[in-house]
């Protein structure tokens, strides 16, 4: 992931949020986004930290894992006191147009707008511990919402949830396929996903991050 806390490295870390969304695309061309998609995420992410990095976000996740805390936004959806963030795992963008293009309205979810929210908030440094716990978490499992193309989606099928499928002839969702189906199929762990990716050389991640 990226250095979030200490102004110094604020940008290595957005250039490391942006190698592991690529990276994402690669991965979600094959897999979606359930709790191991979100694992396998976080644990391409520890490898883009230097030890700076890694000892910062150990100290603010308390030694949790990015790969073992990526999921946790979805699981404490039921609970009331993170109500608020119910809308911040996707965007919807009308059709026809960018998200640029409407930016500020009233947009159906958050996820976009959050995230820029969050890195502010996160840079600033004036968090409690407990805030800056849960922003970093957040972000981290927003990184990989953003590249499950369902999260980002068109108007009018919630997602892909009101897509219906069939999987190998069980009734389901477009959703549901992308988020867990196709990754819970392979038998693979988190672990096994994340080392399956093709890792770009040092110079095409120098690319990337310009």
């Amino acid at each position: 992931m990226k250095r979030l806390i200490l102004h110094a490295d604020v940008s290595t870390m957005k250039k490391n949020l942006i190698v592991l969304g690529l990276l994402c695309f690669t991965l979600a061309d094959v897999f979606g986004w359930g709790a191991t998609g979100h694992r396998a995420t976080g644990q391409i992410a520890e490898q883009y930290l230097n030890a700076k990095a890694k000892k910062k976000i150990a100290m603010i996740l308390e030694g949790e894992s990015i790969a073992m805390t990526g999921p946790w936004m979805d699981e404490i959806r039921s609970d009331s006191t993170y109500k608020y963030a119910t809308d911040w795992h996707w965007s919807t963008i009308p059709d026809g147009k960018k998200y640029e293009d409407v930016e500020g309205t009233e947009l159906d979810g958050k996820l976009i707008m959050m995230m820029e929210k969050i890195i502010v908030e996160l840079k600033s440094g004036k968090l409690s511990s407990k805030q800056e716990k849960d922003y970093l978490r957040m972000l981290i499992h927003m990184v990989g919402d953003i590249h499950q193309p369902l999260h980002v989606g068109k108007p009018g099928d919630k997602g892909g949830n009101d897509v219906k499928v069939k999987w190998f002839r069980n009734d389901t969702n477009l959703h549901t396929v992308w988020d867990s189906e196709m990754i819970n199929d392979t038998r693979l762990s988190y672990t096994e996903l994340a080392n399956g990716i093709v890792k770009p050389d040092n110079l095409v991640v120098a690319k990337w991050q310009k």
